[in-house]
C-alpha cells in the first residue's frame, strides 16, 4: 500500500473522530489552556524605593509603579534600593538592595514556601539573642549608646552611606522583634554593609533571612542562609541556618 496514502487515510479517520466526538476537542483546548504564556502578567510592581530597573524587550529599563510584571521579565535592585510584588494571587513579596530575579523563579519559588515550617528555630533564636542584647545593654551601664555621628570618618573595612543613618544592632533587633519585617530588611542589611566586621554580623544575616522568608523572597533566604554556613560553618548558628534550608 502507497505510503502517502496510509498516512492521508489516518489523517482523515483521525479529523473525523474529533468532528464526532466534542470531548476530544475539549481535551485538547483544555491542555493548550494549562500551559502558561510567557507574557501573561503574574503580578504587579506595586511599590519602589531607589534603583529598580526590570528587563522589558531585551533591555534594561527604570521601574515604574503598577508596571504589570511576566513570567519572562527579570526585576534588579541596586544599593538601598527596595521593591515589592503584588502577585495576582494577592500575596506580596518584597526584594532587598543588590538582587536580580527572574520573575518566574520568584513566583514558582513563592507558591512553594511556607514561612510556618521554620516558625521554631527564629523562635528560639529571638530567645536567645534577645537574652545577648539585655547582658550587652547592662554592661553599658543600662544606657544605651547613641547613634555615632555621622560625620566621623569609617574605620578600615566599614562602609557608610552618609545619606542613611548608622544602624544600631540593638535598634534592628527591636524592629525585627516588632514584625516590621520590611523595615526591619532595610536596617539589617545596612547594618551588615556599615559594619561588615561586627561580632554581630551572623545574628544579622539570620535575621535578615527570616525577614526575606517572611517577605516571601525565598531564593533570597536560601542564598543569606548558605551564606551564614559559608561564613561561619563550625558554630551553633550554621546548624540552625541548615535546619532551616531543610524547610525552605
Amino acid at each position: 500500500m502507497n505510503h502517502r496514502f496510509l498516512y492521508s487515510l489516518i489523517t482523515s479517520a483521525l479529523f473525523s473522530l474529533q468532528l464526532m466526538n466534542p470531548c476530544f476537542s475539549e481535551a485538547r483546548q483544555t491542555a493548550a489552556s494549562t500551559a502558561q504564556p510567557q507574557s501573561e502578567a503574574i503580578g504587579t510592581l506595586v511599590f519602589f524605593q531607589g534603583r529598580v530597573m526590570v528587563f522589558v524587550e531585551d533591555n534594561w529599563r527604570p521601574a515604574t509603579v503598577n508596571l504589570p510584571l511576566t513570567a519572562n521579565r527579570r526585576i534588579q535592585t541596586g544599593p538601598a534600593s527596595q521593591a515589592e510584588i503584588e502577585w495576582r494571587t494577592g500575596d506580596t513579596t518584597v526584594i532587598g538592595s543588590n538582587e536580580t530575579h527572574s520573575l518566574e523563579t520568584l513566583y514558582a519559588a513563592f507558591q512553594q514556601s511556607s514561612s510556618r515550617q521554620t516558625e521554631g528555630v527564629f523562635n528560639r533564636f529571638r530567645s536567645m539573642f534577645r537574652g545577648q542584647i539585655d547582658d550587652s545593654r547592662q554592661a553599658e551601664g543600662g544606657i544605651r549608646r547613641d547613634r555615632v555621628d555621622l560625620e566621623r570618618k569609617p574605620n578600615p573595612g566599614e562602609l557608610y552611606w552618609y545619606q542613611d543613618p548608622q544602624i544600631n544592632i540593638a535598634d534592628a533587633f527591636e524592629t525585627y522583634e516588632s514584625g516590621d519585617y520590611r523595615r526591619a530588611l532595610i536596617e539589617l542589611t545596612l547594618f551588615t554593609e556599615q559594619q561588615p566586621r561586627s561580632q554581630h554580623l551572623r545574628q544579622a544575616l539570620f535575621m535578615i533571612g527570616h525577614c526575606q522568608i517572611e517577605l516571601n523572597n525565598i531564593p533570597q533566604a536560601r542564598e543569606t542562609f548558605n551564606r551564614i554556613i559559608t561564613l561561619f560553618p563550625g558554630e551553633p548558628i550554621a546548624g540552625e541556618a541548615r535546619e532551616v534550608l531543610q524547610q525552605l
